[in-house]
């Protein structure tokens, strides 16, 4: 299990943890010093709908979105067992069949958009 900070390293099966008290000073004074925003607590902040609305409408955010949706999605697992686990709901073959045409598109036009960016960089 990761901690979480270099001064929170301690633990009950690892009592001494992973830094000395001067090693950790060190760690958080390099780090500060290297980027002060990372000297906030900002990052432990709730998302909220509001917020979460205000970064859908931000469309400096979107080419980010897009990226994710194109490149994060993975062709391979969903696709194989989608028609196997409609099955397991209670479709019949020609329904569950027809229930993966969306998925099979996505895919095709997942791994064209991959093939191109491959070819143009």
């Amino acid at each position: 299990m990761m901690a979480p900070s270099p001064t929170q390293t301690k633990s009950w099966w690892r009592p001494k943890g992973w830094f000395t008290e001067r090693e950790e000073k060190i760690m958080v004074n390099r780090i500060l010093r290297d980027d002060p925003s990372k000297g906030d607590m900002h990052n432990r902040q709730a998302i909220t709908f509001k917020l979460l609305w205000k970064s859908m409408c931000d469309f400096d955010l979107w080419p980010i979105y897009a990226l994710g949706l194109t490149f994060g999605i993975p062709a391979g697992p969903p696709d194989q067992y989608l028609t196997l686990t409609l099955r397991q709901l209670g479709f019949d073959t020609f329904d569950s069949n027809l229930l993966s045409i969306p998925a099979q598109v996505a895919t095709t036009i997942n791994v064209s958009i991959e093939i191109l960016a491959i070819h143009r960089g």
